[in-house]
């Protein structure tokens, strides 16, 4: 049975390489039910290492919760949580429900809505830089095209374009794209007997946020050195800079070798402003 009320131009970056001592009280205690008083003190007193609106990676701990189209239980039920299953929690609603707050999140198949805090852990460490960057990159960096049509509310482009030769030249494994929302970017792959595998996305307009980037921001050198260390704590690496393109690689084992997986890029002008951000993968299923 389901119960009502479940389920339902710059950078912020500081070049911070380490934990202040009161994210201590959050490394090894995760949260009965989402505290968010706790979680928002915290996201307060932090906010010149991490960036305040990175989100904070969560759990459902209830079965049958209902995801819901806006802060109450009227609204449409748009998913379903189970328990255990991944969220990322953006923002927090003055809305109750059982005088339990709810709570914006992006679930780890990209679907958006709102849940009642009351059903959500914290995850362990939730408000570490390392988790927090875990949880910013994970709720907007999406490897399927089911999940980045979620991301966009549905509305991509009408079918497929064929991309031109400096495109199908510069990303694998690429024959189509469809657009992403209001040609926010486009999603590129290939038509396999009617059903599209995405290998690749570019972002092209700052309509989108990635990984806590934007096209349009200027970064700098120590900006660079941040977002490097955050993506080596998650267990890439920093790839060969070419003039234009900062590129990290994730490792796995391809056609029996170590070799990268899946890439991620940030593409410069000449002013050091984002062009471009595009992620790739280097093998479909």
């Amino acid at each position: 049975m389901m119960i009502e009320g479940k389920g339902g131009d710059s950078m912020h970056w500081r070049k911070i390489l380490f934990i202040t001592g009161a994210l201590a009280l959050f490394t090894t205690t995760a949260f009965a039910a989402l505290d968010v008083r706790a979680i928002g003190e915290e996201r307060q007193k932090s906010y010149e290492s991490i960036p305040y609106d990175w989100p904070i990676g969560a759990h459902c701990s209830a079965t049958d919760v209902n995801m819901r189209s806006a802060p109450n239980t009227d609204s449409e039920v748009v998913g379903t949580l189970q328990n255990g299953d991944q969220v990322y929690v953006s923002e927090f609603s003055d809305n109750r429900y059982e005088g339990y707050p709810w709570v914006a999140v992006t679930t780890a198949q990209g679907q958006k809505g709102y849940v009642n805090a009351k059903y959500l852990d914290a995850d362990t460490d939730a408000m570490t830089r390392e988790e927090r960057f875990k949880a910013v990159f994970n709720s907007t960096v999406f490897w399927e095209y089911e999940q980045m049509a979620k991301v966009f509310n549905g509305v991509t482009g009408n079918g497929y374009m064929r991309g031109d030769t400096r495109e199908n030249g510069h990303f694998d494994l690429n024959d189509v794209k469809i657009v992403l929302g209001n040609n926010a970017g486009y999603s590129y792959g290939r038509d396999t007997n009617g059903t599209f595998k995405q290998s690749t996305v570019r972002i092209l307009k700052s309509d989108y946020q990635v990984a806590g980037l934007s096209v349009g921001d200027r970064v700098d050198q120590g900006d660079i050195e941040q977002f490097n260390a955050d993506m080596q704590a998650m267990g890439w690496r920093h790839g060969k800079i070419n003039s234009d393109a900062q590129k990290w690689y994730l490792d796995g084992r391809l056609d029996g070798k170590t070799a990268p997986i899946k890439g991620f890029f940030v593409v410069l002008d000449k002013d050091n402003k984002i062009q471009e951000i595009n992620w790739q993968k280097y093998s479909i299923d």
